[in-house]
């Protein structure tokens, strides 16, 4: 590993445990950034994240992998890492060894900003690749005989289905929503953070031996995961299982077959969150329409659900108030 700091300093301990993460995975010799100033290092690195937030919902990020002037750095946030346990940091370097390993193979996916030229195809087909490349590096993660991810155990899934849902009802009800283009923006944020989570889960799931028990999700966690996720759960997965670790190459017209139907996949689950998105990518001209297909009561009982959820967070964040 070429490790550098800059703001801070790095243990023997926490460097021995980034090594083994490395190893664990097949980038032995990556270069490793751990910045006091993350967002700021990120920035520098890839100006084109503009200003960049760590915030994702429910944790804060702990690494980002980054390709620039023809090297690939793993970024590492320090004020994660300073307060993680050594099992914790080495499974973060081996998450982000996985992103190494797909740049070393020009696999990794092209972020773009969407806007308003952007397809409603285009924006799934985008949603689709990142969360894919998540579970890539997952499954990688699972093969090396990594248990899940912090952020697809069931507390977790817990967290990400509860913001989930409430940024939907944000976009449902924020004046600018009147903008097709923002409320759509808003709807598919919330879609590709939740997506992210389900590539994480996903992988354990394939290579990891995890298993999904709805039982093990809060009520709230039950109500979201059967309503909105579990008619394409299954889908993804058998699609999942189709596509290589991080690692093993991923191209061509296999790739693109695999994105045509994980866009689809992501259309579902947009579809059972209770919106439509339609356009037609033959045509670059062509018009596309983002609208709520979900009914009055069904949005109104995922309303009731959400609120019996936050009074019961508001009730457990009281209680273990001093």
């Amino acid at each position: 590993m070429n490790l550098s700091t800059e703001g801070c300093l790095v243990s023997n301990v926490a460097g021995a445990a980034m090594q083994r993460g490395l190893d664990a995975i097949g980038k032995p010799d990556a270069a490793v950034i751990v910045s006091e100033n993350f967002a700021e290092t990120v920035q520098r690195l890839d100006p084109s994240s503009g200003l960049y937030d760590t915030d994702r919902g429910y944790g804060v990020v702990g690494g980002r992998t980054i390709h620039h002037d023809g090297h690939t750095t793993v970024v590492i946030n320090h004020a994660v890492v300073s307060s993680a346990s050594v099992a914790e940091i080495e499974r973060l370097l081996a998450h982000e060894g996985g992103h190494v390993l797909l740049h070393a193979q020009d696999e990794a996916a092209f972020v773009v900003q969407p806007d308003r030229s952007t397809s409603g195809l285009a924006w799934l087909r985008m949603i689709a690749e990142l969360a894919i490349e998540e579970f890539r590096v997952e499954r990688r993660a699972a093969e090396a005989g990594y248990p899940v991810a912090g952020l697809a155990t069931p507390s977790s899934m817990n967290d990400q289905m509860f913001d989930f849902t409430c940024q939907v009802f944000e976009a449902l009800h924020a004046p600018e929503s009147d903008d097709v283009f923002l409320f759509a923006s808003k709807v598919l944020a919330a879609q590709h953070r939740l997506t992210i989570s389900l590539g994480y889960l996903a992988g354990a799931v394939v290579d990891g031996g995890t298993l999904v028990s709805v039982d093990d999700l809060s009520t709230f966690g039950n109500q979201c995961w059967n309503e909105l996720i579990a008619r394409s759960w299954q889908e993804r997965l058998d699609l999942y299982r189709r596509i290589p670790a991080a690692g093993t190459s991923w191209g061509g017209s296999v790739r693109a077959t695999h994105l045509r139907q994980a866009a689809e996949v992501e259309r579902k689950l947009l579809r059972d969150t209770g919106f439509t998105i339609q356009s037609n990518d033959a045509r670059p001209d062509s018009k596309w329409a983002f609208r709520r297909s979900g009914t009055d009561a069904m949005f109104e009982a995922r309303w009731q659900q959400l609120v019996a959820e936050g009074d019961l967070r508001d009730d457990a964040n009281a209680a273990d108030a001093p």
